[in-house]
């Protein structure tokens, strides 16, 4: 019920995220497949339809990215372990927050930077959920 309209002039195309190359048009069915691009088979390719399809396709692309490099989970080697992840997270938390009550400058800039870096973490990680279930 409810929703957008599709807008069908739209041109439907075969795109790659990560070297931004297009691939002429495809066939309307084939829309939400993923492709392998010439460039690199690891490369983040799909069929979309027009600039707005382009444009969410590059930021799963950048989602993926994160989630795969930079991404505490995976720099911590918890990659598939995520309830860890999810009670060391809570635990660092709670501990710099009982931390930012300490008068010290020292101690509160970096807590604040890892507090901010993990809050960052949890909305990147859930966005990426969401747009990838």
């Amino acid at each position: 019920m409810g929703g957008a309209p599709i807008d069908q002039h739209k041109q439907v195309l075969g795109y790659c995220a990560e070297c931004d190359r297009e691939w002429g048009p495809a066939r309307r069915e084939h829309l939400g497949r993923w492709l392998e691009c010439p460039e690199n088979p690891c490369h983040y390719a799909a069929v979309v339809r027009g600039d707005t399809g382009k444009h969410w396709l590059r930021i799963e692309s950048w989602l993926r990215t994160y989630e795969l490099k930079i991404s505490p989970v995976n720099l911590l080697g918890l990659k598939h372990k995520a309830g860890y992840w999810v009670l060391i997270r809570f635990v660092a938390l709670v501990f710099f927050l009982i931390g930012s009550s300490v008068d010290s400058t020292y101690l509160w800039i970096p807590l604040l930077c890892l507090t901010g870096y993990l809050l960052a973490d949890i909305l990147i990680a859930n966005t990426s959920v969401a747009l990838f279930t």
